[in-house]
């Protein structure tokens, strides 16, 4: 809900998602693969934040190996696409 609202303020065109890489341990990060999102769990919380976005944004492109989602307005679309 605080994601959505952040959004509501500046109405932005596009909203890109991003899990995090796990790239190995390092010395400057405690992140561990415990810290990473699936993508599928990042595909959820998109659905969700769009609901709370009304029925002005929709989930318009993925892609599952950077797992990273873009969330879209839908007056985008051309021909419905």
């Amino acid at each position: 809900a605080d994601y959505a609202r952040l959004i509501a303020r500046g109405l932005p065109t596009f909203i890109e998602v991003k899990g995090v890489t796990f790239c190995g341990k390092s010395d400057g990060s405690n992140l561990t693969m415990d810290n990473v999102p699936f993508h599928f769990e990042v595909i959820r919380f998109c659905e969700k934040l769009c609901e709370y976005l009304s029925t002005d944004y929709e989930i318009a492109c993925e892609h599952a190996h950077s797992c990273c989602v873009l969330i879209a307005k839908k007056d985008l679309k051309v021909d419905g696409k």
